[in-house]
């Protein structure tokens, strides 16, 4: 699976959305400090619930479906990162995860 130390790489704007994902679980009130294993661990349990809710067609290898959840939660990342005041929905307990 992907982790948010590889999405980071890719820089531009994917980078931002990470960034500000990690400061959604910060170890500081100011939120200056992510905790980022708290929030891999919620990159991991976001990516799980996409794929096993909105998982391609059957037809699709465990590979190229786990590829297609990875990147609709990188989409979900960036839209957190463009909404203000979003938090993270393993947090919120939004998912029922």
């Amino acid at each position: 699976m992907i982790t948010l130390h590889d999405l980071h790489k890719k820089g531009g704007q994917v980078e931002d959305a990470v960034m500000a994902f990690g400061c959604l679980h910060s170890l500081t009130p100011a939120g200056s400090e992510p905790d980022w294993e708290r929030a891999e661990q919620h990159w991991r349990e976001l990516v799980t619930f996409v794929l096993k809710r909105a998982a391609p067609t059957s037809k699709s290898t465990r590979a190229a479906a786990l590829r297609w959840a990875e990147n609709a939660t990188a989409d979900l990342l960036l839209t957190f990162h463009a909404v203000p005041g979003s938090r993270c929905p393993i947090c919120t307990g939004l998912t029922g995860a």
